[in-house]
């Protein structure tokens, strides 16, 4: 047998593994896939780590090749292991060897065809966890990186149609020692890369093979003895196939598997499930479905010989470990007529939506982030003809957004993991469709529908009257109203008297409230609704800001730590959307209560990016559950005066 070619791979959602490659002198036979694990490595796994990782799993002639974030990360890290073992020796430093770390799944193809050093760009839009969201060419660079020998790169476009990925190069940069590069042109069209283009690859299905006992369902699935795969070359367009494969290959901590017989065939369909989104995995079925909730289970049957099995929990929070831990699993699978399946004993004609109420329910941020705008995103279509089956079921939750669930679903809710019952149904969608944090992408809907229509949503729900903000220009003698939401525990105004004050002597009429989990959210909703104006610290509270009126104003107080950046994204950007004026005010170290528990040269205030480093756990140790705020008054007066000029102006 010839020698092992090595690689090794990880990705953030199981551990790391090493394996070889063994290729017996004749391909075409057999082709087998060695994988052990190896110690879980901290943080992600950078390329100036893989001599280290290899040396621990005592493989030292075995060059890895730097892992790639998303769906397909994994697979992408077995392309280039190749060319990876022939250059790596001779040289000495592990960061001269590997693939440039991408950020997204199709950012890095180590390479098409095998080349160690990779670079990607694209646009705002552009490739995200296995999914071209925009299909205009992108840049792409390929090639080797020999450090301080030189480099051979090829640079060119990318772009992605009808499940083909095609490529242009149109540059050759090469260096050589000390001598500056020199740049060749290939070709002068500026087009889209097509078919015809030398570069370019299918999707394909791929057949699943048992790799050994590999936990949490993290299995690795490859198509190693096939008589499609005849030399090396073709292993190595097999992987890059497997790269270009949509819908989420690797999928969390799960590895999807479409089989057909014992071939590799090409498929124009679209799986059941797509596990490319960011935050949450998405089965779509229409057809023969059965569910059995009780056994946590929807099957799908189907006349086609390609059969699909998946394991997901239906929540949008898809990498919060802990959230998850509060989520039911749940197995999609498609299988044959012929199979033994329960027989339906409930059969519905309208389609049916299975979700959790798991994770961080009982937070409002979470409930409306996690669940209800979702809900809303994937809902909106079927005009409330729609059934809910509910995993995790919570009473309690069910009953405080009872309204707004009845106008999303003119069905009783049902609740999934009790039900004894095998419903049937024609239509069916497992999990929700998430966009970004307490918001909506119009660009991702299929009416265009947004944050706007949510919005009105909610006030048709909850029977809110007002539909805009008081325009003082028009109502010069009325008083604003300012609500402020006020915290007990964390986070909460030490100096509530002295604000209320300051606000009176500027003219608002001023309430203090508390949004508390007991809240009855019907009352709250009203009294949001009737004020102009909501202040709050960076907070679960603020997400009230969905029941304001049409061009109210959100202020949102930031504490210390450097949370301006998740402060805006949480509820500026939502608000924004919303048609909401939106204003933001970053305290100072004086207005912070740190400043009795730290001395003022404390990396709690000069360094704060050194907390953060320390994780999730630090930060909100520190910023966010012992940190009170006390306004300077003097200095917060002129955001109130800036609110109070933004309800002056003319709004369209």
């Amino acid at each position: 047998m010839a020698k092992p070619l090595g690689f090794a791979l990880n990705s953030p959602f199981h551990p790391n593994w090493v394996g070889e490659f063994h290729v017996p002198p004749n391909p075409g036979l057999s082709v087998d896939l060695h994988v052990v694990p190896i110690a879980r490595h901290s943080g992600d796994l950078h390329v100036g780590v893989v001599g280290d990782l290899l040396e621990k799993a005592k493989k030292a002639d075995l060059v890895g090749v730097e892992p790639q974030h998303g769906a397909v990360g994994a697979i992408s890290s077995m392309i280039g292991f190749v060319f990876n073992r022939a250059y790596a020796k001779g040289v000495k430093k592990a960061n001269l060897v590997g693939v440039e770390p991408q950020r997204d799944a199709l950012g890095a193809n180590s390479s098409m065809i095998g080349f160690i050093f990779n670079r990607a760009s694209h646009d705002e839009r552009g490739i995200k966890m296995g999914k071209l969201e925009n299909e205009k060419a992108k840049r792409i660079e390929n090639g080797i990186y020999l450090g301080p020998i030189g480099y051979l790169t090829f640079e060119g476009n990318l772009s992605w149609k009808n499940r083909i990925l095609a490529f242009i190069f149109k540059y050759i940069n090469v260096k050589i020692g000390p001598f500056n590069s020199i740049q060749i042109r290939l070709n002068k069209e500026e087009r889209e890369p097509t078919t015809k283009d030398p570069f370019f690859m299918r999707r394909l299905l791929l057949l699943k093979v048992g790799v050994g006992a590999l936990r949490s369902g993290a299995d690795v699935v490859a198509l190693l003895n096939s008589p499609l795969l005849k030399n090396s070359i073709n292993i190595m367009n097999f992987l890059v196939s497997l790269h270009a494969t949509s819908s989420g290959l690797l999928a969390g901590d799960k590895m999807i598997s479409r089989h057909r017989g014992n071939l590799l065939t090409e498929h124009a369909g679209e799986p059941l499930c797509d596990f490319s989104g960011i935050r949450s995995n998405i089965c779509e079925m229409k057809g023969d479905i059965k569910i059995h909730g009780n056994l946590s289970s929807i099957i799908f049957i189907t006349s086609s010989k390609i059969h699909e099995s998946y394991r997901m929990k239906p929540h949008a929070r898809k990498q919060d470990k802990y959230a998850l831990s509060h989520v039911k699993e749940l197995s999609v699978k498609s299988v044959s007529a012929n199979d033994d399946t329960p027989k339906c004993t409930m059969k519905h004609n309208i389609p049916a939506i299975v979700f959790s109420t798991g994770g961080y329910m009982g937070n409002m941020f979470h409930d409306f982030t996690d669940v209800l705008i979702p809900l809303f995103i994937t809902t909106h279509r079927f005009n409330g003809e729609v059934q809910f089956l509910v995993s995790d079921y919570r009473p309690w939750w069910i009953l405080k957004y009872q309204p707004l669930l009845k106008q999303l679903s003119r069905y009783e809710t049902i609740d999934f993991n009790k039900e004894n019952e095998v419903h049937c149904f024609n239509e069916v969608i497992v999990g929700l469709k998430f966009h970004k944090e307490m918001s909506i992408n119009p660009s991702r809907t299929p009416n265009g529908y947004s944050m706007v229509d949510f919005a009105k949503l909610i006030r048709r729900s909850f029977t809110l009257q007002r539909e805009s903000a008081i325009n003082l220009h028009e109502n010069h003698d009325k008083k604003p109203r300012l609500l402020i939401i006020s915290r007990r525990r964390t986070r909460s105004f030490m100096n509530i008297n002295e604000v209320v004050q300051m606000a009176s002597e500027l003219n608002y009429e001023v309430l203090v409230e508390e949004a508390g989990l007991n809240s009855n959210l019907g009352n709250f909703s009203q009294v949001v609704n009737s004020c102009d104006v909501l202040m709050g610290v960076h907070g679960a509270g603020l997400t009230n800001l969905v029941f304001l009126p049409t061009n109210a104003v959100v202020i949102q107080v930031v504490p210390l730590g450097g949370l301006e950046s998740i402060a805006y994204e949480d509820f500026g950007v939502p608000s924004i959307d919303m048609k909401l004026r939106y204003l933001q005010y970053s305290i100072s170290e004086a207005e912070s209560s740190l400043i009795e528990q730290y001395p003022r040269d404390h990396p709690v205030f000069k360094d704060p990016a050194t907390i953060r480093k320390q994780g999730w756990l630090a930060l909100r140790s520190t910023y966010l559950i012992n940190q009170n705020v006390k306004l300077d008054v003097g200095r917060f007066r002129g955001v109130l005066l800036e609110a109070l000029d933004l309800l002056h102006q003319q709004v369209e």
